[in-house]
């Protein structure tokens, strides 16, 4: 089955996601024809395999989660260890 790629997803991802487990791993790669580490690239489609464990599946589907493990975005730092009076944080 045909899977768009979210931001930051790589093959792992979408064999779980897709298919419930790490196995399906090698069958994304042969068929999507990248590496299990690389990112696929936001909307690029990957193939996904049969589903091997639907309670995985449905686990993902259910919560809207999409697992991203090459997403690079920055978090910065936030709470009152990171603030500034002044600055982050408004002294009235």
């Amino acid at each position: 089955m045909a899977v768009i790629a979210g931001n930051g997803q790589t093959a792992i991802d979408i064999a779980l996601q897709e298919c419930g487990a790490i196995e399906a791993v090698i069958g994304v790669c042969l068929a999507t024809d990248v590496n299990a580490y690389d990112a696929i690239g936001t909307g690029n489609v990957a193939i996904a395999g049969q589903v091997i464990n639907s309670a995985v599946v449905k686990q993902f589907s259910d919560d809207n989660r999409k697992p991203a493990s090459a997403y690079t975005g920055s978090a910065e730092p936030e709470g009152i260890d990171y603030w500034a009076i002044e600055d982050d944080f408004i002294v009235t």
